[in-house]
C-alpha cells in the first residue's frame, strides 16, 4: 500500500475518468509542491559536500554530483514556471537553491567532467551541463565541462579509463560503456548552438548500436537524445519512434517496467521519463506510419496498436540508419502492444509521505534524481497542457 498520494480514491470514479483528471494542473502542482519541498529538506544533501545523495533511507547512499545535476535542471524549470508557484513556499525554498546547488556542480567541473566513484561519466558530465546552461545560460563552469565533453567524443567511451567503442565491454554496466545513452550528448550540444554536432553526435549512436536497448531507462534516455535533434533529421525521428514503441511495450498505466527481457518492477525514473516524452510530444507532427496525433498528453503518444501495425510496414522495412533491414527480428516491436501510457498518478503512487518518489515499489529508498525527474515530466504536462488547451495553466 502507497503512503503517497491516492489519485484515485474519489466515489465513483470510472477509469477514464481517472485518466483524464490525472495530469490537470490541479493534480500536477500539488504534486510539484510535495517533490520540491522533499528536494529542499536539508536532509535530502550532504553537508560536506553540498551534492544531494542519491538516495535518502536506504543502503549506501552517496553524494552525487549526477543527481545535484538533475535538481539543478529541475530548480532552473521551477523558476522559469514560478507563475505557477506563487504561494508554494516549497518551491520558493528549492529555487532558493539555485545558485548554491550550482556553486557545487562548479567545483566538479573543474576537473572538466561529473564523477561517480571517483571515475568521470560523459553522461553525468552532459547532464552537469545541460544544468547549468539551464540555470545560467552564461556561467563560468560550461567552459570547463563542454571541454570535458570533448575528450569523451574524441576517445568514445562513457567513462575515464573505460572501454572504447569496439573494445569489449564485458563485464560492465550499461552506463559505463559508449552505447545508446549517449544520445543524450545531443541535448547540451543543441543548447549551446552546436547543431551540427549534436547531429552528429546522435547519427553516430544511431550507427554503433543499430539495436534498441531493453533496459527501459537507458532507452528512454536514448530516446531523449534523439528528439533534441528529431526536427532536422528524419532518421533520428525513425529511431525516436522505434523508441517510443518500445517503450510502450514495456508501459502501462502503473508505469513502465525496468528491462522487457525478463520480469522486473517498475521503475520512477523510467516512467517519468516516458511521461515527459508523450507529453513533449503530442503535440508535434506525428510519425511518418501515423495517420493523426493524439489532442490529449494524458493519452499515449499515439494508439499502440496502430503504431506497432505502421511499424511491421513502413519503418521495419528501414534501419534506424536507413539501410534495408534483414533479420534484425530483435528489433520488431511485438504486436498488440498495451494502449496504455503512465501518467502522473504512476508518480504519485510512488511518492511518500514526506514528499520523494521511491525507486520502484516496496524501496526504502526516497530516491532524489527520481525525485526530480518526476518535477519535470508534471512541467512537461503542464506546458502540453497549456498548449493544448486541456487546463494547463503553464
Amino acid at each position: 500500500m502507497s503512503d503517497g498520494l491516492d489519485p484515485g480514491s474519489g466515489a465513483g470514479q470510472t477509469h477514464v475518468k481517472r485518466a483524464v483528471a490525472d495530469d490537470c494542473a490541479e493534480f500536477a502542482l500539488p504534486l510539484i509542491d510535495r517533490w520540491a519541498g522533499w528536494l529542499a529538506n536539508p536532509r535530502a544533501r550532504d553537508p560536506q559536500t553540498g551534492h544531494w545523495w542519491s538516495w535518502v533511507g536506504g543502503p549506501a547512499a552517496y553524494a552525487y554530483p549526477e543527481a545535484t545535476a538533475w535538481v539543478v535542471q529541475s530548480i532552473a524549470q521551477l523558476r522559469d514556471h514560478k507563475h505557477l508557484f506563487s504561494h508554494s513556499p516549497q518551491v520558493a525554498d528549492l529555487i532558493a537553491l539555485g545558485d548554491n546547488a550550482a556553486a557545487t556542480l562548479a567545483q566538479c567541473a573543474q576537473a572538466g567532467f561529473l564523477q561517480r566513484h571517483g571515475r568521470g561519466y560523459a553522461f553525468d558530465t552532459a547532464v552537469g551541463l545541460a544544468s547549468l546552461l539551464a540555470w545560467n545560460p552564461h556561467h563560468p563552469a560550461i567552459v570547463d565541462l563542454r571541454r570535458g565533453l570533448d575528450a569523451f567524443l574524441t576517445e568514445r567511451h562513457a567513462v575515464v579509463g573505460g572501454p572504447r567503442w569496439g573494445e569489449s565491454q564485458r563485464g560492465h554496466r550499461w552506463s559505463a560503456v559508449w552505447g545508446p545513452h549517449l544520445a543524450w550528448l545531443a541535448i547540451p550540444l543543441r543548447k549551446l548552438g552546436e547543431t551540427q554536432l549534436a547531429l552528429t553526435v546522435a547519427a553516430q549512436v544511431r550507427t554503433d548500436h543499430a539495436a534498441l536497448p531493453d533496459y527501459a531507462h537507458a532507452l528512454a534516455y536514448a530516446c531523449e537524445g534523439q528528439a533534441a535533434v528529431a526536427d532536422l533529421d528524419p532518421q533520428a525521428r525513425q529511431w525516436l519512434d522505434l523508441g517510443l514503441a518500445r517503450l510502450a511495450e514495456q508501459a502501462d498505466r502503473a508505469g513502465v517496467r525496468a528491462d522487457r527481457r525478463q520480469p522486473s518492477p517498475l521503475r520512477a525514473d523510467a516512467t517519468a521519463q516516458a511521461i515527459a516524452l508523450a507529453a513533449q510530444w503530442q503535440g508535434r507532427s506525428p510519425p511518418t506510419h501515423s495517420n493523426s496525433p493524439p489532442k490529449s498528453p494524458r493519452a499515449p503518444i499515439w494508439d499502440a496498436d496502430q503504431e506497432a501495425r505502421g511499424l511491421t510496414t513502413e519503418a521495419y522495412l528501414c534501419t534506424p540508419q536507413g539501410g534495408k533491414r534483414r533479420s534484425d527480428a530483435e528489433m520488431r516491436p511485438k504486436r498488440g502492444i498495451a494502449a496504455q501510457w503512465p501518467t502522473l498518478s504512476s508518480l504519485a503512487a510512488l511518492t511518500t509521505i514526506s514528499g520523494a518518489v521511491r525507486y520502484e515499489p516496496g524501496s526504502p529508498c526516497a530516491n532524489t534524481w527520481c525525485t526530480a525527474m518526476a518535477i519535470d515530466a508534471a512541467l512537461a504536462v503542464l506546458n502540453a497542457s497549456a498548449d493544448d488547451g486541456t487546463g494547463g495553466r503553464a
